[in-house]
């Protein structure tokens, strides 16, 4: 018999890539595996908006109302109500501890595109829409707040959510909610840098969080983690944990070669420059055509890349310093284009980006589509990521897809995604940041360490392939279900 799968989709709401686009992709890999019937359920990644919808298992008709609720709440079209002060707070969370929740079947046909917007259309493509929504959705008002609520009031109660006829309950978070005892919990685990990295956290409550949460999920769910560098940390932060713990990577989708042949650089720039740095709309004034007529954008136009939300945990810094050493002394022509909108602390990354929009060096753009940003990878002389953690790296690996090599940080978790297939650089030494962009960018004569990477990539892009993935989910769920106990990592 076919393994019964609840896939918690709620972190598919938020943005492009990293963990949503991961979950996607893996409901993706999930609905093409013969060994698995999987159910998508729906949830909200917000401030609780849905948690007193009653959704609810029931006979006969669904409660559209309900449903039709939910997503309207989801969509942010409904006000967190007032809690009135600290006491109402603290009223509201003992209620919250009372409260019962439930999932909802939600109809297809009626709710599809909803489903399909909300959930789905970031990251994967059209041609997958009528494949991913064949498959059945529940709707639950078990949301994320209304987890992180029952941190807050000794002693924990986990909520409990009804998974009754499900083998798993495949979650992407550390999620301890109580589920009955013929359902098996798995969290996918992207990183503990809250717990690492406190000083690029923008405000200290996702450092409680993230301890709380995966300490109570700890005992009794096991942890799937992206890379064997995130599951050694989360064993040294977290030893309970021991034999509850694997890793499977995340899956990179289909790539077409086709899909390089998108727009030049100039017209990216044009629609998809940032007034970030700016400070005002440059789309409402004369200052985009002005930076683009400096910059003086052609086919031939060299350029490096970075791309990801900027905050301080990426060194964009560093990137934009080695960058000029190597537009100094070697290049003077070479571009600086940097993708991503701001996150948070982002203020010294764009007062290092400032200085340079107005001679058109540096192009800040966000907001590409899929076609946009893989255009802008295959026609860049490298990628650079000089990032001071990471739990995995997506766009390393987009970039190598698009036959474009990636200059990453000498870090754990790059070293084990992209092995033979990248330059590495110590992050905290500008220095070698620059040497290792130069190898790429100037041509030194004889086989060139470009070519050396780009022979190592088909060898590292197989081991993210869907079938890969799939074989490695069907071995978990096997393991599992023969009540056998994982491996213990050393």
């Amino acid at each position: 018999m076919p393994y019964r799968i609840l896939q918690d989709l709620s972190t598919a709401m938020l943005g492009a890539s990293g963990i949503p686009h991961d979950t996607r992709q893996l409901f993706k890999v999930f609905c093409r595996m013969p060994s698995v019937e999987i159910t998508g359920l729906l949830g909200e990644m917000g401030p609780g908006l849905t948690t007193t919808i009653p959704l609810r298992r029931r006979a006969g008709e669904p409660d559209y109302y309900a449903l039709a609720s939910f997503f309207a709440a989801i969509s942010g079209n409904r006000p967190t109500e007032p809690r009135f002060g600290r006491i109402g707070e603290a009223i509201d969370l003992w209620i919250g501890r009372l409260r019962r929740f439930g999932m909802a079947d939600v109809p297809g046909e009626l709710f599809g595109d909803v489903i399909w917007r909300l959930y789905f259309a970031k990251s994967l493509s059209a041609a997958d829409r009528p494949f991913v929504l064949s498959r059945p959705f529940k709707a639950t008002n078990l949301n994320i707040q209304a987890v992180r609520d029952r941190l807050a009031l000794p002693p924990f109660c986990a909520a409990r959510l009804d998974t009754r006829g499900y083998d798993f309950l495949v979650t992407s978070d550390s999620r301890p909610i109580a589920v009955p005892a013929g359902t098996i919990k798995l969290m996918r685990y992207y990183d503990p840098i809250p717990m690492l990295l406190p000083d690029t956290m923008g405000h200290i409550a996702p450092v409680r969080q993230h301890y709380m949460l995966t300490k109570r999920a700890a005992r009794d769910g096991h942890f799937v983690c992206i890379s064997e560098a995130t599951e050694r940390d989360l064993l040294r932060l977290f030893p309970q944990a021991a034999g509850r713990t694997t890793t499977i990577p995340c899956t990179l989708g289909e790539f077409d070669p086709a899909d390089t042949k998108g727009p030049a650089l100039g017209e990216i720039a044009r629609v998809r420059f940032s007034g970030s740095a700016l400070g005002r709309d440059p789309h409402q004034s004369a200052d985009m055509g002005k930076i683009l007529a400096a910059a003086k954008l052609t086919p031939e136009t060299r350029y490096i890349m970075g791309l990801s939300t900027l905050e301080p945990r990426k060194n964009f810094e560093g990137l934009i310093n080695a960058w000029l050493r190597i537009r100094h002394a070697h290049a003077p022509d070479l571009k600086l284009v940097i993708v991503g909108r701001p996150g948070w602390r982002f203020e010294k990354v764009l007062d290092a980006i400032r200085p340079h929009i107005g001679d058109g060096g540096l192009l800040h753009l966000q907001d590409l589509s899929v076609a946009e940003t893989r255009a802008l990878y295959a026609r860049a002389v490298c990628f650079v990521s000089p990032s001071f953690a990471e739990g995995f790296g997506y766009p390393p690996l987009e970039a190598l897809q698009c036959g474009t090599p990636p200059v990453l940080s000498d870090i754990p978790a790059h070293r084990w995604v992209c092995g033979d297939a990248a330059l590495y650089c110590d992050p905290y030494d500008v220095n070698d940041i620059a040497d290792k962009i130069r190898r790429l960018v100037v041509d030194d004569g004889g086989p060139t360490a470009r070519e050396a990477l780009l022979r190592a990539a088909p060898a590292v892009l197989k081991r993210y392939a869907a079938d890969t993935i799939a074989g490695q989910w069907d071995e978990l769920f096997g393991r599992l279900k023969r009540g056998e106990r994982l491996p213990m990592r050393a």
